[in-house]
């Protein structure tokens, strides 16, 4: 369609005929006045851009008016509206229906092509691994129970943090495209997602909505908008100079779907271009992914940032923390459970089980690596367990030896203490720790002139005692007062073996409900990384906002030292690496580990997992003696492999099992029985849907291909107690 205008004349009509340069007659059209001008429309075949001669006749004109014009081709655009609900808004709007309203309703969605968003609007970035992957658990049970189907294609909301891991997390769900509004960004670019699929992710400009774009208005205000938007702002791709594609998104899910569907079939029949494509994410991605360079493919980046929490949510998120930690142990124990006894829910049912003639402590490690720790046992000792398999157990008989102490005996107030890895020093003035000193590298690791480890400003020192358990470590307890903090205890054990320091502080009261602790370090233009679900993230300091699930790490050149804050997972570090960590009130706890040289790179991972509490039972013998008194659940036979979670299938038939590639390296793994062996296995993707059946070798393993830092799930089924 290409449309005349004519100015400077006074004519009401007028006719105008159009010829190529060989004088061959392309058209005619009839020409009205509107306002001061003459308009007219005339349909002309362009493939091409072309010269053509108009030839205008009107009343008051001698003779044809004859103008040479050059003709381009509009851009033949495609939209693609996608309607993205949210599963939460879907469930309460179909759940206060009658049943057969209800049956209605969904059928109308379904019609309307309605697909429910994967992306469940929550702070995600603090949820565990395993929840996280799963995040599009919710817009699932809606496609179960309703029939709309879980989307192809996810919108994020303004504001809402989402890490660079959300790209695995989001395409291990089917998800093909990721819709945000980050106008910073890119129009569109291409995620490159671990495991070698292609996450499509695309900014959508302001105004990308169809009732920004009177899709419920009349055809003429619809085209001006359409118009307005297709020339200004409107996300395009554009691989030759006549075609673009945008996206449109409808998110507000209400009783005008049908009118919607009604006017862009009608604008459908009108126009041959702009073409409207409603609900089909597959086209939109071979749309763009046809003209896809390689060199479009980038690294996925996080979208946003989080932000800090008030005292309140940092209380919520420990306990939530805390929740998540007990639901992964429950989730252990009923996978346990298939195996030995129908019905175990806990893992006290689980120390039950053990073969044992006397009675103890069942030390569980939720950590997918062999861990030794500090472990207060079930008969009011304190021991140290060592060497507990990973997502495995093991037994401590009560300790009856006469005169063997097995708790901390008080010695003389000391200032400073050593084990065999590591040297700390308490700061007499501040209550800080003014050294740490790496024994074997005889590397210091505060900074010189600093405030020292666990500073808090203007903090003063009051009183300090000292206690031991022998051979197993030093416990300083510091007394000091600061503004705005009162008076607080700073925890601080020194291990004799162990290559760790463990600090813990508590408050009573802090003003706005969280407490600043600065650990002033000495690293020399470190790298800064952290644990993120689904994997890690990493930066150059300064970095503002860093959110941590078990583990972050300040590498220099030939240096490493790991942090944890267990109730403080929000923290800054400055150029000079200084951490400044915000925690809630009452405790906080630290784990500090400097690496030694050389480490592996999955050394992050098991300074992470293994800073996560052991879990004990009381284990009393009854002659039920079903389960060993030592053993890991499953076995991986190669390092840098972390069993992020197991848990029951949600079928009820099996378990599911999430493996991370942590090393960076594709590879064929091993996996295979610990405590439990398997008679199936098969690959599965994060919502448990069917993807691969895997071979059972004469041992009653499995071989896996797991690319470099991806995620896998295996679905594990006919679960037994190995002999």
């Amino acid at each position: 369609m290409v449309r005349f205008e004519v100015s400077g004349i006074d004519a009401p009509a007028g006719r105008l005929r159009v010829f190529d340069r060989s004088r061959r007659l392309l058209g005619t059209a009839g020409l009205l006045r509107s306002g001061d001008r003459l308009y007219g429309e005339l349909w002309m075949q362009l493939d091409d851009a072309v010269r053509a001669v108009s030839e205008l006749e009107a009343p008051g004109l001698r003779g044809p008016f004859r103008t040479t014009h050059r003709l381009v081709p509009g851009r033949r655009w495609t939209i693609h509206l996608m309607t993205v609900a949210d599963p939460d808004s879907i469930a309460d709007t179909l759940s206060y229906l009658r049943p057969s309203h209800r049956a209605v309703q969904a059928a109308l969605y379904r019609n309307s092509l309605v697909t429910v968003n994967p992306f469940r609007v929550s702070a995600l970035s603090r949820l565990e691994h395993v929840p996280f992957l799963r995040m599009a658990e919710r817009a699932l049970a809606i496609e179960q129970d309703y029939a709309i189907p879980v989307g192809t294609a996810a919108y994020i909301s303004p504001g809402v943090h989402l890490p660079k891991t959300g790209a695995l997390a989001l395409a291990g769900a089917g998800v093909r495209v990721l819709l945000r509004e980050q106008q910073e960004s890119e129009p569109f670019e291409w995620w490159d997602v671990p495991g070698g699929t292609r996450l499509l992710v695309i900014t959508l400009p302001k105004g990308s909505t169809p009732s920004a774009l009177g899709f419920g208005l009349s055809q003429d205000e619809m085209t001006r908008r359409v118009e307005d938007w297709l020339s200004s702002a409107a996300l395009r791709f554009s691989p030759d100079e006549h075609t673009g594609t945008a996206a449109v998104l409808n998110a507000s899910v209400d009783d005008t779907l049908s009118a919607t569907l009604d006017t862009i079939s009608t604008w459908n029949s009108r126009f041959a271009y702009p073409r409207i494509v409603v609900g089909n994410h597959r086209v939109l991605f071979e749309d763009l992914d046809a003209n896809r360079t390689d060199t479009s493919v980038v690294e996925p980046t996080s979208i946003h940032v989080p932000s800090e929490p008030s005292g309140d949510e940092l209380l919520a998120l420990r306990e939530a923390r805390e929740s998540l930690s007990n639901q992964r142990s429950h989730d252990l124990a009923r996978v346990l459970g298939q195996a030995v006894a129908s019905g175990l829910t806990e893992l006290e049912d689980v120390a039950a089980l053990l073969a044992t003639a006397v009675p103890g402590t069942m030390v569980f490690n939720p950590s997918p690596f062999q861990h030794s720790d500090l472990v207060p046992m079930s008969d009011g000792s304190e021991r140290l367990a060592t060497n507990v398999p990973g997502l495995g157990y093991a037994f401590f008989p009560d300790v009856s030896v006469t005169g063997e102490t097995n708790g901390w005996e008080s010695i003389d107030s000391v200032y400073s203490a050593a084990g065999q890895h590591l040297e700390v020093t308490i700061d007499e003035t501040s209550g800080a720790i003014s050294s740490l000193l790496q024994l074997a590298e005889g590397k210091e690791w505060v900074q010189q002139g600093s405030g020292g480890l666990n500073a808090v400003p203007d903090a003063r020192f009051l009183k300090i005692s000292a206690a031991r358990v022998p051979d197993t470590a030093t416990r300083f307890v510091v007394s000091r007062w600061a503004p705005r903090v009162g008076t607080f205890t700073s925890t601080v054990t020194v291990y004799d073996e162990l290559p760790w320091l463990s600090l813990v502080n508590e408050t009573e009261a802090v003003a706005g409900g969280k407490a600043v602790y600065r650990f002033h370090l000495d690293v020399t233009e470190p790298d800064v990384s952290w644990e993120v679900p689904g994997g890690y993230d990493k930066s150059a300091p300064p970095v503002q906002a860093i959110e941590h699930l078990r583990w972050m790490s300040l590498s220099g050149q030939d240096e490493t030292l790991m942090f944890r804050g267990f109730d403080a997972p929000f923290a800054s570090v400055d150029i000079d690496a200084t951490i400044t960590s915000v925690a809630p009130r009452g405790i906080a706890r630290y784990r500090l580990a400097p690496l030694p040289k050389f480490s592996t790179e999955d050394m992050p991972w098991v300074f992470g997992w293994n800073s996560e509490p052991m879990i004990i039972a009381r284990v009393q013998p009854n002659g039920r003696d079903v389960l060993p008194r030592y053993g890991s659940m499953f076995d991986v036979e190669q390092v840098g492999v972390t069993i992020l979670g197991a848990k029951p299938a949600a079928d009820g038939f099996g378990a599911i099992v999430y493996l991370q590639e942590t090393l960076g390296v594709s590879r064929t793994i091993s996996f295979g029985p610990g405590l439990l062996k398997f008679g199936g296995a098969e690959t599965v993707d994060y919502l448990e849907r069917y993807l691969e059946q895997l071979q059972l070798g004469a041992d009653g393993s499995i071989q896996l291909e797991l690319p470099a830092n991806s995620v896998v799930a295996l679905r594990l089924s006919v679960l037994e107690v190995s002999n």
